[in-house]
Parts: C-alpha cells; sequence; structure tokens
C-alpha cells in the first residue's frame, strides 16, 4: 500500500469509530483497496460523463468510505 493511500485508510479507520454505525460495515484493509481504487476512478471521469446508476455507486462508495 503507498503512503498516502495508507494515510487515507488510516482517517477511514478513525472516522469508522464516530461515523461508522450498524448500517455501515467496517471494511478490511482488502476492502477498502478495492473500493477506493473504484472511488478514485470514479474521481477521475467527467462528473457531467456519469450516468445515473454510477452517480448512485459513487455516493454510496463515498458513504461506505466516508469521504467527504
Amino acid at each position: 500500500m503507498d503512503p498516502r493511500a495508507h494515510r487515507r485508510f488510516l482517517d477511514y479507520v478513525d472516522k469508522h469509530v464516530y461515523f461508522g454505525g450498524p448500517d455501515l460495515p467496517k471494511l478490511g484493509r482488502e476492502q477498502w483497496l478495492e473500493l477506493d481504487a473504484e472511488r478514485a476512478a470514479f474521481e477521475a471521469r467527467d462528473p457531467d460523463s456519469l450516468d445515473d446508476d454510477e452517480r448512485r455507486r459513487f455516493r454510496a462508495l463515498r458513504r461506505l468510505l466516508l469521504v467527504d
């Protein structure tokens, strides 16, 4: 894991203590890496190019990863 991803993962773990709940499972390192890569791919795209399903998935990923 590169240092920036590691820092984001540690931020996620810290945030989960406060903002996680029964409806928001705590992700393991491998699962977090996979979902973070998917989130990054969405962020790299032009927001206007996303269809409705992709926008919903992007919002869901941000919620799961506790990204503002």
